[in-house]
């Protein structure tokens, strides 16, 4: 708003528009670093407890695709402790319930499932729970944070 906006306005408000932005500006940010920190904190829960929520989220199925396995009894044992899985299957089961529990946050629980495997135009067409599950261990980091890009990109849309 121009300073000839504010002087032409009536009395109030052109002040309330222009006192209101900031706040709201500051009110969005905060908002968006308690989901991006809840998610975090979620993922880096103990591990049985992971699986066990990614799977209540996404379903068993697309857990089991992600982690390169072909029946979801090992997702039984990895909850229940009896079994560990390799060191890069905890941290992509970690990632997807990241971004998992971020959509969740910005309301999209009913579409993550689909989000995932969908082809993603952000990710050069590609499902992201493909890339995960196609993706070494060293490489994660950087495929982590172009996945929760697109997943922050979907929830604003």
């Amino acid at each position: 708003m121009s300073a000839a906006d504010v002087r032409n306005a009536p009395a109030g408000v052109a002040i309330e528009k222009v006192t209101q932005r900031p706040e709201a500006a500051a009110d969005t940010a905060e908002i968006e670093r308690a989901r991006a920190d809840r998610a975090h904190r979620a993922a880096m829960q103990r591990f049985p407890k992971v699986v066990g929520d990614l799977v209540e989220l996404v379903g068993a199925p697309l857990v089991a695709y992600i982690t390169n396995i072909s029946e979801t009894r090992a997702l039984r044992q990895w909850i229940s402790g009896e079994r560990v899985p390799h060191p890069s299957t905890q941290t992509k089961l970690q990632l997807a319930l990241q971004v998992a529990t971020y959509l969740v946050e910005e309301g999209e629980d009913g579409a993550v499932e689909a989000w995932f495997q969908g082809l993603n135009p952000s990710l050069d067409d590609h499902a992201p729970a493909e890339l995960i599950r196609n993706t070494e261990r060293t490489d994660l980091p950087s495929i982590g944070r172009k996945i929760l890009a697109a997943a922050k990109e979907f929830a604003n849309s």
